[in-house]
């Protein structure tokens, strides 16, 4: 499965068409439309329409369309699953996973209701699931719909008692998924961050994310798009300069050596070749 670009993945409530339609021109490469928390109970079976009829007044082009069911603890998550492919999104995400079994689970019933499945993007967000993460991304490897994790961070610290907005808790969550992602060969999609007008701290946020290797963030508001979607891009300056260690490590015969002041072996070029795999789905040169 090619893996996608997913510098931003922006939330839009499933109960607002509008917002859902100009979601698809806000310049992020995936667009979520939320039946979860965004929605009231009463008002799930008209979000559930709404997402159905989505693509007929919406053009999203080359943008990723997902939408965040219910969790398969709530009662309307088969519902969910139904409208998401009855929509024809691309991704299906499940919150608050806290199980390996929930995740086969959901994924057999998009295997019932369609030969072609979306993919899915799941979200630990409980103590439970963070500390299951190990056994949830091995299920998800045996399981090619599964293609992303993520986090909430404002869940996960109203369990626990902290504050959603300490850099502790994030930078906690932040280590724990990454690597839960890295074992699952999933792609690790860091969380929202609250305060839409603090763009310099949105900014530390993401470029922290990418630092231990993120590739992209969900937000929450179309103004916070352009910051996430400039730091998940890779410096044209860092581009030239692994293409010219791939280059020069696939010319040699050797299997390590120093090219202009920067040891080279496989691991490590294996990193610059995923760096230029997503520079080029970017368009930089």
């Amino acid at each position: 499965m090619v893996r996608r670009l997913r510098r931003s993945f922006l939330y839009t409530p499933g109960d607002s068409p509008e917002m859902m339609a100009k979601a698809a021109d806000a310049g992020a490469d995936a667009v979520t439309v939320d039946l979860e928390d965004a929605v009231r109970p009463e008002d799930k079976p008209q979000a559930r329409e709404h997402l159905r009829v989505l693509r007929e007044t919406a053009d999203f082009g080359e943008t990723e369309l997902s939408t965040r069911i219910n969790g398969l603890q709530t009662d309307y998550w088969e519902a969910d699953l139904e409208a998401a492919v009855d929509a024809g999104v691309d991704t299906v995400t499940l919150p608050m996973v806290e199980t390996a079994r929930e995740v086969e689970t959901a994924v057999a019933r998009l295997r019932e209701l369609t030969d072609s499945p979306p993919e899915v993007v799941l979200l630990l967000e409980s103590p439970e699931g963070v500390f299951a993460g190990r056994a949830i991304t091995e299920m998800a490897a045996r399981l090619e719909e599964v293609t992303g994790l993520s986090f909430g961070v404002g869940d996960y610290a109203r369990a626990t008692g902290g504050e959603p907005t300490s850099e502790r808790v994030r930078e906690f969550l932040n280590h724990r998924v990454v690597g839960f992602a890295a074992i699952g060969g999933l792609q690790p999609i860091s969380s929202v961050f609250p305060d839409v007008q603090d763009t310099d701290a949105l900014r530390r946020v993401a470029e922290r994310a990418a630092e231990v290797g993120f590739v992209g963030q969900s937000v929450i508001h179309p103004a916070q798009v352009a910051v996430v979607n400039e730091v998940f891009t890779p410096d044209p300056e860092v581009v030239a300069a692994a293409r010219a260690h791939v280059a020069a490590y696939e010319a040699s015969d050797r299997g390590a050596f120093v090219h202009e002041g920067v040891f080279l072996d496989e691991a490590l070029v294996e990193r610059y070749r995923r760096l230029l795999a997503r520079a080029d789905a970017i368009g930089v040169d």
